[in-house]
Formats: C-alpha cells, structure tokens, sequence
C-alpha cells in the first residue's frame, strides 16, 4: 500500500460499474453511487469511497458500504464517452453532415411517426444528445423532455429550445408512469453489459404509463463487418470486426468508445420482451439503403438529391419487404408496448 493517489473526476454523485477489472471481488459487475472519497492509503489509481451500493433491476439503493477499487477502470468507460461526444465527435452536426445522416435522421422519424400517439402526448428523450429528435417530435406537437449524460449536449438542447437535464438511463428522476412514450436512441449501445440495459430498459418501462410505448435504438451487430468491407479495411479491423461478431463489443474499437454494442436482431427483441414489453417490433433503419449512403459518404458520390433518394428507397424496400435484410442494417428500431395492469 501507499499514500492515495489523486482521483479526477471523482466525487459525490458519481455512479462507479465496478468489475473483475476494478477489483477481483467483484465477480459480477456490480453499482455504487459515490457519497464520499475516503482519505485513506491505497494503491496508485485506487480510491476509497463511501458508497450507496444500487440494486440492478431498479436502481435503487441497497445499503451503505465503504470499499475500494480501481477508480480508472470503473470510471473508464463513462469517462470514454464522455470524452468522445465533448472532445472527438460532433453529435450535434451528425444527422445532417452526410447523406448517411440524413438517411438516419428521415427513416428514424418516419418509423416512429407511425407509432407516436396523436399528439399532445408526454415524450422521455432518454439519451437524446443535443435534441435533434426532441425538436422534431416538439415540432409535431409533442411534449418532451430529454435527459442525456453529456452536459454539453443538454446545453446544446437548451439552447435549442428543449427541456433538458443531465441524467442516467439506469437511474431516470421522473415518476412512474408519467410519460405515454419514451425513447432511448443512444443509451443501449452504450452499455456492453446485458445486465446494465436491462436496468436501463426497465427504468424506461417505469416511467412510461401502461398501453404506451418503449422505442429503442440499437447499431446492428454486422455494421462493422459490412462498413469496414466497403473502406477496404477489412483486412486490418478483421480483429474488431471479429471480437463484435462473437462478443457484440470489441474494446480495441478505436472508431466509437471502446464501451459500444451491438445487437443482434432477435438479442435485441429478447431484451425488450425481458422486461415486459409487448407486440415488440424491430425495424432496420438504414438497411441496404444505408449501405449506399455509407458508399456515396465514403467515396464522394454525392450528386444532389439523386442518392439520397435512392438510399431511403432502399431502405423503405428492405424493411418492408425483405424481413432477412434487417440484419443487416447499420441501425435499427424496436418498438415495444407497456402491458396494462390487467396483463401483468
């Protein structure tokens, strides 16, 4: 042991995901919500904290305890994120820098335009980033409120006119059963462990009112397969693209934080039905249209609204009609409905 080291970015209020990696005895991954940093003598880049351990299920507290563990590592992938949306991405210029965002951003509001109740209805923007989404569902009437982790993008979505805090998926400060929709299109391929989105879809579930609807936004488990093919860079991700084909996540992905999954079709579908979620539908975004825009983006093909076009046929086409082609789009959508009372 020696003197503690200093801990940045730990405070009261953090959540700390402690793993085999934080410390050994943590078998299975387990969550605390700092209280304190304990002034005490421990190894380089560890921490004592005083703590409320949080139950997974619900994210409510357990019990108070005092351990210590490897801060780096349990702050490491909420620290990674952070650091990618403030420093190394552009969240708030993606969906309308290329044709690929574009595509996204019109097949994503298309699709749920077909299951948005008639508006007025109470929308949760659960890890809606700077409020691309939340302008245009406010633009159809809508009342929303969004929560995102990156305070630089609720700042964005101030200013842009949209209610915003900074907050958790797993730990949602709004009351049961208060919104009739919630929308999470960012926070499930954010956390690699099943046991974390579960947490995470069951807190959408809790503030969503019976007969109203869960929406969910998930990256495709073949996307870096089918992506790196069409950059010729098969060859040298062949080790990512080979570690998200078996794992779902890869932590040597150098393109998104390490901390990215992706879903299989019927994974993701299983997830939702996991807590509750009825009439589960799963859409694909882009599909083989969005395989174009990633073409006409990568090798300048653009010539006006000419691809563009022919992407969003291409993926109405591939939703609609050929159910087997929804594996293999970039992004997809899956649309659940929170049981009545009566049925649960």
């Amino acid at each position: 042991m020696i003197a503690q080291s200093a801990t940045p970015g730990l405070s009261a209020g953090a959540t700390l995901t402690l793993g085999r990696c934080a410390s050994p005895q943590f078998v299975h991954p387990d969550r605390d919500r700092v209280i304190r940093v304990l002034d005490r003598p421990t190894y380089p880049g560890w921490a004592w904290v005083e703590g409320y351990e949080l139950d997974r299920p619900d994210g409510q507290t357990v019990r108070k305890r005092q351990l210590s563990s490897n801060v780096e590592d349990a702050m490491g992938d909420s620290q990674n994120l952070l650091d990618h949306y403030v420093h190394s991405y552009d969240e708030g210029s993606r969906l309308e820098a290329t044709i690929r965002g574009r595509l996204e951003a019109a097949r994503l509001r298309e699709l749920l335009h077909r299951y948005l109740p008639s508006a007025p209805c109470r929308v949760a923007d659960i890890g809606g980033g700077p409020g691309a989404h939340a302008l245009w569902m406010k633009g159809q009437g809508h009342a929303v409120e969004l929560i995102d982790p990156v305070a630089h993008h609720v700042e964005q979505a101030r200013r842009a006119g949209v209610a915003a805090i900074v907050g958790d998926a797993r730990n949602l400060p709004w009351d049961t059963q208060e919104f009739d929709v919630a929308l999470l299109a960012g926070p499930l391929y954010h956390l690699t462990d099943s046991r974390e989105r579960r947490v995470a879809l069951a807190e959408a579930v809790r503030v969503t009112r019976p007969g109203g609807l869960v929406a969910v936004v998930a990256l495709g488990r073949h996307a870096n397969l089918l992506g790196a093919a069409i950059a010729g860079q098969l060859i040298e991700r062949r080790p990512i693209v080979e570690d998200i084909q078996r794992e779902g996540w890869s932590r040597r992905n150098d393109r998104w934080p390490a901390a990215t999954y992706y879903h299989t079709v019927d994974g993701l579908r299983d997830e939702l039905t996991g807590v509750g979620l009825q009439m589960v539908n799963v859409h694909g975004v882009g599909g083989p249209g969005g395989w174009l825009a990633v073409a006409v983006d990568r090798y300048k093909l653009d010539d006006g609204d000419g691809m563009f076009d022919a992407a969003l046929l291409g993926a109405r086409i591939g939703d609609d009609h050929c159910p087997d082609l929804i594996h293999a789009s970039a992004n997809l959508l899956a649309v659940g409905v929170v049981p009545e009372v009566s049925a649960l």
